[in-house]
């Protein structure tokens, strides 16, 4: 593949993960209006976003040989609907309903948007490796999405929902699925490889690292919603937790599963580094608990506003990155670490 080839795709999968995540938090904001409790929008948003992608995923995973455009149709596709989710949520908001089916159209309106999400990157990978693409690709894709992820998920609540509104970072966000779209046709200019797929069957070790993998996302995603719930408690202003939150996750995530990605593919006995990594993932979700209440006295210090600003806003922010990091910035690098070595 040609340097420009490759730097096409990449730019794409950048807008990709951004867009994702501008939808995402701009759905939370909506969802918070339509129940009136911010933990239950971030939960169902949470849960419909992951659910569908990880939909999507398993599903673009079946498929065979595809068409270079298959790409560019989807990231279309996430454009056209997740405006039209935006507007739907946006209509539901007025609409007074039990909570129950007020739940339940949130997730039926957002699944179609997230399993298309959820289908871009095996999309992209099958693609790229019918045009001669190495496995090494799977980890630059991942790591560019990501990278994008966390733009998004910080700049929506910081910078595009207080100028832009909902309805135009909402816009913002399907015009840069557009421009992977156009990016992705790049791929219409190089040589097919045949690659055929090899499915092999699933032995009880995989099985058992396929449950205990899914454990991992179960403890992951409930460690999420406990840490919003805990930093809520600290916080005056819920506008901005949910974003930083995000932020941190999504970066802590990418950085540990860089630093982890060489050594995990020289490892001759992955599994044991692998417990290793989640048992240390398990104690220290625990033990930085106790830290929220000695971090807290620190940050109403004088000389902590005189550091990071006195203004309110700003002052917010601060406390509410340094409470992140302290909380849930090493598990979550930790929870990136066991990646590459559950793919080892």
């Amino acid at each position: 593949m040609s340097r420009r080839l490759q730097g096409a795709l990449l730019l794409a999968f950048v807008l990709s993960g951004f867009s994702g995540l501008v939808f995402e938090v701009v759905w939370v904001r909506v969802a918070t209006l339509v129940l009136g409790v911010t933990i239950q929008g971030v939960s169902i948003i949470l849960a419909a976003f992951m659910g569908g992608l990880a939909l999507g995923s398993w599903l673009s995973s079946r498929l065979g040989q595809v068409s270079p455009y298959a790409y560019s149709a989807v990231e279309g596709l996430v454009a056209a609907t997740g405006l039209g989710v935006t507007l739907f949520l946006q209509h539901l908001a007025g609409v007074r309903l039990p909570t129950s089916v007020e739940m339940l159209a949130i997730v039926a309106g957002t699944v179609l948007p997230t399993t298309l999400m959820g289908a871009t990157l095996p999309l992209l990978v099958r693609v790229v490796a019918q045009f001669g693409g190495s496995a090494s690709w799977v980890g630059a894709l991942y790591g560019t999405n990501t990278l994008g992820a966390v733009v998004g998920a910080f700049l929506t609540d910081f910078l595009l929902v207080p100028h832009l509104g909902i309805s135009h970072s909402a816009l913002l966000a399907a015009l840069c699925n557009l421009t992977a779209a156009a990016l992705g046709f790049t791929l219409r200019t190089g040589t097919v490889v045949e690659a055929p797929v090899s499915r092999p069957a699933p032995d009880r070790d995989l099985l058992t690292l396929v449950v205990a993998y899914a454990l991992c996302g179960f403890a992951g995603l409930g460690l999420q919603i406990a840490w919003t719930r805990l930093l809520m408690m600290f916080s005056p202003s819920t506008a901005y937790i949910f974003s930083t939150i995000l932020t941190v996750f999504l970066a802590g995530l990418a950085v540990g599963s860089a630093l982890a990605a060489r050594p995990a593919a020289r490892s001759t006995d992955p599994a044991p580094v692998f417990l290793m990594l989640t048992s240390a993932l398990a104690a220290l979700s625990l033990s930085t608990i106790f830290l929220l209440h000695p971090l807290q006295a620190g940050l109403q210090k004088p000389w902590f506003a005189s550091v990071f600003g006195s203004s309110g806003s700003e002052l917010l922010v601060a406390q509410c990155l340094v409470r992140s990091l302290a909380l849930f910035g090493m598990p979550t690098m930790l929870m990136g670490a066991a990646f590459p070595y559950a793919c080892r």
